[in-house]
């Protein structure tokens, strides 16, 4: 029996409400709006901070030698913040991360409350029942993909695997009463909305740890019938998701009989990825930029909205080199040598079944992130965090023989941590009251509150300066106002303009939205950078800056293509305007305006092939497209060009 000093249980309560209360914002962030990032990084912190002064002894760090390499992975993440051409980025994943180790360390120094164990289980058993009934909802009321909160079901599936395989290691531990049946009608739910979100590699994962687990459990001496009970919920919950979906999830399955189709948006993201990589420096381009350096790479293929390599790992490379790719897996290696011959070991130890459970959702996950970005999504990692603390928790030893052990951590170690609490406390308090505003700027908008909007987004700039997008969104409210007042805009209105685009610009020189902003500040307010530079020029210098970013950045080539032929410089015009033209835009209003001019120009020269292929492809976008393209109508000069397909030129960026 243990003879630590045991840790108060309000403070153990506490650090896990605290602790579930930042898993809940991290369901909302989804990498985009960082007022969930700060309320969820500050649910993170002060559950950190109680563990950390309510700890058990220094015997809690015995097992943390896993846990020691994830550190690792997250400084390497910081230090390399700290050069990023993109700070705010990069901090921004760089504390997504630290859910991660931050929330396995919590775990370990709770390890010996039983109310921390029992309100985190609750707690995300809650919130995955939670989110499967809103799928659930989403499937068959709302006839929508189930994703929950998430943006992209793969992800929702990979989460929903991990919560299904610990949840039957728990159940099988207790072998009968309500926490068997809670966790195997937890696991019957989570498995169900698996198979009618329709991820194929999240179902052959999650069978795959299944299998492994009941394996396991066997060794452990496992009542057979409990075996076969539980691989009969499986299969059942599985089945019934084939009933559900009217089929659907055995034809998804059924196409991996040819990989090269089922896998080709992947093989397409993956071409441009490792063009990427092999420009990539050794210590990479900075954690959380791969969506703003991958555009230039991109194969006219890559049918995806672009922001993940959709393979964690190749990711990691791109993003933070060979040192930040070698920790990560040699920590999930030493985890696995860590774990194994303790799962493997035929004793029949109690807490070693639910331990199987964990490892096998652990295994799950990163497995699955061969084809998808579990890793960068912080919910995933706040469970995976737990997961791992809980594993370590239970598979090392019971007993503090040292005397030295029974008294608890200087207060020096303590303060110093805490003080370095400061650092995140920072950025989360930050995007937490910027995030605040931007919502309420973009609420004045559409209530078309100008005076209101600026008022908040200033107050974003002031709480988030580094934050490009709010020097972008403030330069295009008062773009708009300018433009409305274009006879005779205020002079500190077009310097103000061009202030916050510089500041953006700066703050991040790869965002194409910036240069488009400056060329429609310069085209449509006829203004110029400099006096021997007409505003066509430099509206045209822009645009193009604009495509060199992002090739695929349509509203740029679209704008670009219309003013040079406006200049009657049709055939580089339409140089522009083609190349890419084959990619699968989004059905917007920028693409239909697009396919329509295109269609329109063919017609004019005389090419109805080719005017009536762009004209369907507008039909596709909203249905039948209006016979003239907006902002260009054909001079007399081009009415009479030869019928004749134009060159394949195209401008130099």
């Amino acid at each position: 029996m243990s003879t630590a000093a045991k840790t108060p249980s309000w403070a153990a309560s506490l650090a896990a409400v605290f602790l579930i209360l930042g898993l809940l914002a991290s369901l909302y962030y989804n990498q985009l709006d960082p007022m969930y990032l700060g309320l969820s990084g500050l649910g993170l912190i002060t559950s950190f901070a109680i563990a950390l002064w309510a700890r058990a002894p220094s015997a809690s760090w015995q097992l943390t030698g896993p846990l020691w390499l994830l550190g690792l992975v997250w400084f390497w993440w910081f230090l390399l913040s700290g050069f990023s051409p993109v700070r705010y980025l990069s901090e921004s994943a760089t504390w997504t991360l630290a859910a991660l180790p931050a929330s396995a360390a919590i775990t370990l120094w709770l390890r010996q409350s039983r109310w921390f164990a029992s309100i985190t289980i609750a707690g995300v058993g809650i919130l995955m029942a939670s989110l499967a009934i809103m799928a659930c909802y989403q499937f068959f009321i709302q006839v929508r993909q189930p994703s929950a909160t998430f943006l992209n079901k793969n992800n929702f599936a990979a989460l929903q695997m991990l919560v299904a395989l610990s949840a039957t290691g728990l159940a099988l531990q207790h072998g009968r009463g309500w926490r068997n049946w809670a966790g195997m009608g937890l696991m019957a739910l989570l498995v169900f909305v698996v198979g009618l979100i329709g991820s194929r590699g999240a179902l052959l994962t999650l069978v795959t740890g299944m299998v492994i687990l009941l394996f396991l459990a066997f060794r452990k001496a496992v009542a057979r019938n409990s075996l076969v009970s539980t691989g009969l919920i499986f299969i059942g919950a599985v089945g019934s998701a084939q009933l559900a979906s009217m089929g659907q999830l055995g034809e998804r399955v059924s196409s991996l009989a040819d990989p090269w189709a089922a896998g080709g948006s992947r093989f397409a993201i993956w071409r441009g990825s490792l063009e990427l990589a092999q420009d990539t420096p050794w210590h990479g381009i900075g954690p959380g930029l791969y969506w703003l350096v991958y555009p230039p790479y991109r194969d006219i293929e890559d049918k995806s909205a672009a922001f993940y390599a959709h393979n964690d790992y190749l990711q990691f490379l791109i993003e933070t080199g060979w040192p930040g790719l070698l920790l990560i897996l040699a920590s999930m290696a030493m985890l696995a040598w860590w774990t194994i011959p303790r799962l493997m070991a035929r004793s029949a130890a109690d807490q070693s079944i639910e331990a199987s459970g964990l490892f096998c959702g652990l295994l799950a996950v990163v497995t699955h992130s061969l084809l998808t970005f579990n890793l960068y999504l912080m919910p995933i990692l706040f469970v995976m965090g737990l997961a791992i603390g809980r594993l370590l928790s239970l598979l090392g030893p019971t007993t503090v023989d040292s005397p030295e052990q029974n008294t608890r951590a200087k207060p020096v170690f303590n303060l110093s941590l805490t003080l370095l609490l400061l650092i995140p406390l920072n950025l989360y308090i930050s995007a937490a009251g910027s995030g605040w505003h931007y919502h309420r700027a973009g609420e004045a908008r559409n209530r078309s509150e100008p005076s209101t909007a600026m008022a908040h987004i200033n107050s974003a700039i002031n709480w988030w300066p580094d934050v490009d997008l709010y020097h972008y969104v403030k330069a295009q409210m008062l773009f708009k106002s300018a433009r409305e007042k274009q006879s005779n805009p205020a002079g500190s209105t077009l310097s103000t303009i061009t202030s916050e685009l510089d500041k953006a610009a700066t703050l991040n020189p790869y965002r194409p939205e910036t240069p488009l902003l400056r060329g429609r500040f310069y085209e449509t307010l006829d203004q110029s950078p400099a006096p021997d530079t007409s505003p066509a020029e430099a509206a045209r210098t822009a645009y193009q800056h604009a495509l060199a970013l992002d090739p695929y950045f349509l509203p740029a080539r679209f704008r670009l293509g219309r003013l040079l032929l406006r200049a009657n410089h049709t055939e580089a015009g339409m140089a522009v305007l083609e190349e890419n033209a084959e990619h699968r835009y989004p059905a917007n209003k920028v693409t239909l305006n697009y396919f329509r001019l295109l269609s329109r120009v063919h017609q004019a020269l005389g090419n109805p092939d080719k005017a009536a292929h762009y004209r369907e492809r507008a039909r596709e976008i909203a249905g039948e497209p209006e016979p003239d393209a907006p902002g260009w109508t054909p001079t007399k000069k081009q009415k009479t060009l030869p019928k004749q397909g134009l060159k394949d030129q195209k401008i130099q960026k």
